[in-house]
């Protein structure tokens, strides 16, 4: 079994030069906090132009978005589409015979006599009002 070695003055120096290194990034994050915070103050301070430059980003990302899928998207010639599409058939009977359910449930609903809710509520015609002052 190792003796357990005493730590040397030469090893402390190096851990603390380790925990000083290791220290810098906290001050780095802090420096860089500190920043962000008088960006944001500068920003809330001109409101105006701040608002202008990022409707102009947005603008700007907004067209590269638009010309990246729909002018680029138009210009491509796709090589793959020349062969025609080949379907399996069983799949194909498959989602037909459920598109066909739907479409039966759909049209049964539409035949279906439903009651009306609301018919104690509905106005009476003139002519029920009349029959019901005749009885009395």
């Amino acid at each position: 079994m190792k003796k357990k070695e005493k730590p040397t003055k030469k090893k402390i120096d190096n851990l603390a030069k380790f925990k000083e290194e290791s220290m810098g990034g906290k001050e780095e994050l802090k420096r860089a906090l500190k920043a962000f915070k008088n960006f944001v103050i500068i920003a809330a301070d001109n409101l105006a132009w701040s608002c202008l430059a990022l409707f102009l980003l947005v603008l700007a990302l907004g067209a590269l978005v638009f010309y990246s899928y729909g002018v680029l998207a138009e210009k491509k010639e796709f090589n793959d589409l020349k062969s025609p599409l080949q379907l399996e058939e069983k799949t194909y009977q498959e989602v037909l015979k459920v598109w066909q359910k739907q479409e039966e449930d759909f049209n049964k609903a539409d035949e279906k006599d439903y009651p009306d809710l609301f018919e104690r509520f509905s106005v009476k015609p003139v002519e029920k009002i009349e029959e019901t002052l005749e009885k009395d």
